[in-house]
């Protein structure tokens, strides 16, 4: 369940990186700005990748609703600058921008 999440955030954030290096870096306003249908998924930045200082800390997508693990937990799928994603369990940790 959690690699099905984790693979579907990773699909997202490659197109919305891959539209964004075919449009000056920028972050449009919202998934379907980059012609995605969002789905699951909700920007959490717009702006101009160049100025991201942190791209490995700085959030770009997340999920909008938390899902329950097969523990009994609760998580949440977030991609990055960088390209890379997450899956978290509980609150996201603190730093997160």
């Amino acid at each position: 369940l959690g690699i099905d999440h984790l693979n579907r955030s990773t699909k997202q954030l490659i197109a919305l990186l891959t539209f964004a290096s075919k449009n000056g870096d920028k972050i449009p306003a919202n998934m379907e700005g980059a012609g995605l249908s969002g789905g699951d998924y909700e920007l959490v930045y717009q702006g101009v990748l160049p100025s991201v200082d942190d791209r490995a800390r700085t959030l770009l997508i997340q999920e909008k609703q938390p899902w329950h693990t097969a523990q009994g937990g609760w998580a949440t799928t977030y991609g990055f600058a960088d390209g890379h994603s997450e899956v978290r369990v509980g609150a996201p940790p603190v730093g997160i921008k």
